[in-house]
């Protein structure tokens, strides 16, 4: 960003770089004593040669890893001539002064460099001496009339003895043309190409080449500090001279996240909370997401679609039948190119995630499972070709190579600017997802590993960067949420409230755009972000310029796109060509709205997309809609003030009933996490309404297995005190439903550990139909205090809390534990005891016991 502070070193740059002599050829200039056509010279200067672990670019292999430390270089040139670029290495014996790239931004032709590898173990500082000498590397590359991008690096030999200190790294470049620039042009191309001549007269006036002593400075970043902030001014002034004659870069960035395998319209859903649920147009599904972002491409040519994460997993039957390769071959059609990865991209394990990534069929038993490899989306029957968009993520490290799972970032060029990619997926995976999912993964801070990969990036001319995180934050009351709402827990722009505020706050400033994803919420922390409010039923919108502020105080826009598909992030990023920086950056969340009549005849004349939604939806549908019991009332998998959510109740009374029987394991009271009770949860346009399989496993779609565990009078306390932040470890607040018989209340005022005020335990049957009492109540908890600490229950849970999933460590420690069924088959038996001619489920008789829950002051 150019500021006006730096006005004055812009002009002194100009001054110190105008031409000394008119008639002078040359193009280059490293100060105003040497004039045009001096040699431009980079040091890297007492360097020890035994600082390993840095990555270098090769042009071979742009992933090759290498030793030693880089200085990376850019230079742009402009020229109304044919020139000569000539360029020499006067290090010592196997450095490298490398240009990685000379390129065309305006016109003109050039070649290509290659690395030039210094032949001679003395280092020299005449640079014409080493150009005459054949045993010093040097090269000339000859270039038309234009504009040019150079690129390029020292790096520290690290062939040298490992006690022997490297001084003197070294390369200069020299540019020639047939005449002489007009001044302005020869101003600011001296301040680009000749920041570091300050550099070089300072080594001329120690002496050169240095002799290793005592007093010799050996704090390599000091002897970088003047070439850096030298560089940066010049690149400043460079990118400000030409601001008014090249228009910026503009790159539509379309995102979404949170797809689910939501191959089919999850519902309705509105711009802001504002707009009845009568006027809430229906959204979503494979054929419209495609179509919007075929859409949103055709209005530029320079575009990238790119995720937040938990494209598969938690997945509707019609993607969770067939492995989620259903999901994956629709997002190929949709066009995204990058994604990072969420948490339910490991809900069945690495080695899965990688065949999703890689293609191939899925093994059962040594045989490709009959729903896998349907190839309905891929290139022909009876293949699955996986994702051809790239799933990142930088912070997920397998522990037994220590290396990234997956890749750490993406790049794509954009009129011959780089835009760099970082997938992160949030640091808590391991929390929240089965033990076996993350066997043999470490998970490692988002703000740490994206300020880490910086310099990496910058090295390989990288100046727009992207954070694509799997962590997000919510908009919430009292604010009237909006889809382009910045408010609730991101309201506070320090980010002292939400997940996603935390990481940001810790961004590096090279950071330009943050899109976030998982906790399934729209908003547009960015200059687009408006406040919406309704009063007396008018509602207002008002534009509130916002973001999230990095470590620099800087305000970052952050996005979310919802989930299932519901809404898409479109973004324009005007980037410089010159300095390759975002200077803008303009947001809008967009609704995928199925009523667009013009949206509707684009799927008409291209349905592709439809067509394969179609085809699986043909495979699943004898199943998904099979009837398995009826409802009377909505039960949706949203919570009460006290965390009870109507669909949680009904799940939970399913897993108990399921393990009653003593030979199943005798349970008199059952557990369930709400982050496993999915949305909707069971829901209908009118009622009584006929519930089936495919909707029970859109809000059960896991998989889990049920565990029976004895635990104590207090391990039954404590697990419902670690719902609570601050208590045993526990870092997110998460309301277990409980089952039919349990009452308890919870105080928000009181301390961790301190919330449980009271628990009741009344036997209930649940395996007749409606349930039936069977013993008087028992008291475990009174006032605060565990009556019968050591008394044992038996109590259900899914496997995945059973293993201390969500944080429920406690849970860890039951005793005597039995294995039982599936928690869909449980949900399915229980629904068909109110299935015609049964009377449907009605959770407003009294017999159900809800509330359950009560929450104190």
């Amino acid at each position: 960003m150019f500021k006006p502070h730096a006005v004055a070193l812009c002009a002194l740059f100009a001054a110190l770089a105008a031409p000394a002599h008119a008639t002078d050829v040359a193009l280059a200039t490293s100060s105003a004593q040497a004039g045009y056509g001096a040699w431009q010279t980079f040091n890297v200067s007492d360097i020890d040669s035994r600082s390993f672990g840095v990555e270098w670019i090769d042009n071979a292999n742009s992933n090759a890893p290498g030793f030693g430390t880089v200085l990376g270089f850019t230079l742009t040139i402009e020229t109304g001539s044919t020139g000569t670029l000539t360029v020499v290495d006067t290090g010592f014996a196997g450095d490298t002064f490398k240009l990685t790239n000379f390129g065309s931004i305006f016109g003109g032709t050039s070649g290509v460099p290659t690395a030039l590898y210094d032949g001679n173990a003395p280092s020299v500082g005449d640079f014409d001496t080493a150009l005459a000498d054949a045993s010093f590397s040097h090269g000339s590359f000859v270039f038309g009339a234009g504009t040019y991008r150079i690129s390029g690096m020292l790096d520290q030999s690290v062939m040298l003895d490992a006690a022997t200190p490297l001084y003197s790294t070294s390369g200069g470049l020299r540019l020639t043309v047939a005449a002489v620039p007009e001044p302005s042009s020869a101003a600011m191309l001296a301040a680009g190409l000749g920041v570091i001549g300050m550099l070089a007269r300072l080594r001329r006036r120690r002496g050169w080449p240095p002799s290793p002593s005592a007093d010799t400075p050996q704090e390599p970043h000091m002897k970088l500090r003047p070439l850096v902030a030298s560089l940066a001014i010049g690149m400043l002034c460079l990118g400000a001279a030409h601001a008014q004659t090249r228009p910026p870069i503009v790159v539509k960035v379309i995102g979404f996240n949170d797809y689910h395998g939501n191959l089919q319209s999850p519902g309705t859903f509105g711009v802001n909370t504002t707009v009845p649920s009568a006027q809430r147009p229906p959204v979503g599904g494979a054929e419209y997401l495609a179509a919007y972002v075929a859409r949103m491409k055709a209005q530029n040519p320079l575009n990238v679609v790119v995720g937040g994460g938990d494209f598969v997993g938690a997945a509707p039957l019609i993607s969770a039948l067939f492995f989620d390769e259903p999901a994956v071959e629709t997002l190929n059609k949709i066009g995204v190119e990058f994604s990072s990865v969420g948490n339910h991209e490991f809900d069945k394990g690495s080695a899965e995630l990688r065949r999703l990534q890689n293609g191939g069929c899925k093994i059962v038993n040594g045989s490709p499972d009959p729903n896998s490899c349907i190839g309905l989306g891929s290139g022909a029957p009876g293949t699955f070709d996986g994702a051809k968009f790239k799933w990142l993520s930088a912070n997920v490290i397998e522990a037994s190579t220590g290396r990234t799972l997956l890749p750490a970032y993406g790049m794509k060029s954009f009129g011959g600017v780089k835009v760099a990619f970082i997938g992160m997926t949030l640091k808590d995976t391991p929390k929240i997802v089965t033990p076996t999912g993350v066997a043999g993964l470490e998970f490692r801070d988002e703000a740490d590993t994206v300020n880490a990969l910086v310099p990496k990036l910058r090295a390989q001319g990288v100046e727009a960067i992207v954070v694509l995180v799997h962590q997000g934050g919510f908009q919430t009351s009292p604010n009237v949420g909006d889809i382009n709402g910045c408010d609730g827990n991101l309201k506070n722009t320090d980010g002292s409230d939400s997940d996603i505020g935390a990481i940001v706050k810790r961004l590096d400033n090279a950071v330009d755009l943050v899109i976030s994803a998982h906790t399934h919420s729209a908003y547009n922390c960015s200059a687009n972000t408006v406040d919406v409010k309704s009063v007396n039923g008018t509602v207002t919108s008002t534009p509130r310029p916002t973001g999230l502020a990095n470590k620099n105080g800087r305000l970052i826009p952050v996005t979310s796109a919802s989930a299932f598909g519901r809404v898409l992030t479109d973004i324009d990023l005007s980037i410089d060509p010159v300095s390759r920086d975002v200077t803008q950056v303009a947001v809008t969340n967009r609704l995928v709205d199925r009523t667009d009549a013009a949206i509707t005849a684009a799927i008409a004349a291209d349905p592709t997309v439809k067509n394969i939604v179609a085809g699986y939806n043909a495979l699943v549908s004898p199943l998904a809609n099979t009837v398995i019991g009826s409802i009377t009332s909505a039960l949706p998998n949203t919570g009460n003030s006290a965390g009870e959510m109507p669909a949680g109740d009904l799940i939970a009374d399913a897993q108990l009933q399921a393990t009653q029987p003593v030979a199943l394991g005798g349970a008199v009271a059952a557990f369930m996490n709400p982050g496993g009770v999915r949305s909707p949860g069971f829901t209908a346009t009118s009622y009584p309404h006929d519930v089936t399989y495919g909707e029970a496993f859109t809000a059960q779609p896991f998989g889990n297995s049920l565990v029976t565990m004895t635990l104590t009078a207090q391990q039954i306390r404590n697990v419902l005190e670690q719902q609570f932040v601050g208590c045993l470890g526990q870092t997110t607040q998460r309301i277990l439903q409980i089952s039919n018989g349990l009452k308890y209340s919870w105080s928000a005022a009181a301390a961790p550990c301190a919330k449980i005020t009271d628990l009741t335990l009344t036997p209930t049957n649940l395996g007749v139909v409606p349930p039936v009492v069977t013993a008087a109540p028992e008291v475990l908890v009174s006032a605060g205090v565990v009556l019968s600490p050591t008394r044992t229950y038996r109590v259900t849970v899914n496997n995945f809390l059973a293993t201390g999933g969500d944080g429920f460590t406690v849970l860890k420690d039951g005793q005597s534990t039995l294995g039982g069924a599936q928690d869909i088959d449980a949900l399915v038996s229980y629904l068909s005891g109110y299935k015609a001619p049964q009377a449907a489920y009605n959770q407003a008789d009294p017999v159900f016991a809800v509330p359950r829950v009560t929450r104190l002051p």
